[in-house]
């Protein structure tokens, strides 16, 4: 586990996630440009520090983001060879 990871149990992380979609619209805390932004602001409303590391940004999750206009997909995995 990651020394900079967040000990949320489960239900805390559900209030937590709860707590931030009662606030509705969110400033993004990044460069609008960056394509990283939702997902750093997602982190600075949870208190953890960004990372990009291969492992989760909690004890047990890995938050993933996405803008709800992006068509993109999300990245779950990475195989190195």
């Amino acid at each position: 586990m990651n020394s900079d990871s967040k000990e949320l149990s489960k239900e805390e992380f559900i209030e937590e996630v709860r707590r931030i979609c009662s606030l509705g619209w969110v400033r993004s805390s990044r460069s609008p440009y960056n394509d990283g932004a939702v997902g750093n602001t997602l982190e600075d409303l949870l208190g953890i520090r960004e990372n990009n590391q291969p492992f989760a940004n909690t004890k047990h999750w890995e938050l993933k983001s996405k803008r709800k206009v992006k068509s993109g997909m999300l990245t779950m995995f990475h195989l190195d060879p």
